[in-house]
């Protein structure tokens, strides 16, 4: 999860962290087959903002659009991450096996 606290985007916000947020974004996805299976946010951007975001091709993207480019990446980046650490210890206990 993100959240959007004034002007920063901040990693795994506590519940009261998430609750005084301008917003939040939660991504789901399949690292292994490069899919987003979700995406939730909720706060101060509205639903033609987010789904602008996905259209910004065309044009310069604005603030809030920015800083929901940045916690899609970041949600996804850590997404990865987390993909990678559980691959490597489901080798690594194949290997034992």
């Amino acid at each position: 999860m993100k959240a959007i606290i004034n002007t920063e985007v901040w990693l795994d916000p506590t519940d009261a962290e998430a609750h005084a947020s301008n917003g939040t974004l939660v991504l789901a996805c399949l690292p292994a087959l490069t899919t987003v299976s979700s995406v939730w946010q909720t706060g101060s951007m509205t639903p033609s903002e987010v789904l602008a975001v996905s259209l910004a091709s065309t044009h310069s993207p604005n603030s809030a659009e920015r800083k929901f480019n940045q916690c899609l990446e970041a949600c996804q980046n850590r997404c990865n991450d987390i993909h990678a650490v559980v691959a490597q210890a489901l080798l690594e206990r194949a290997k034992e096996a």
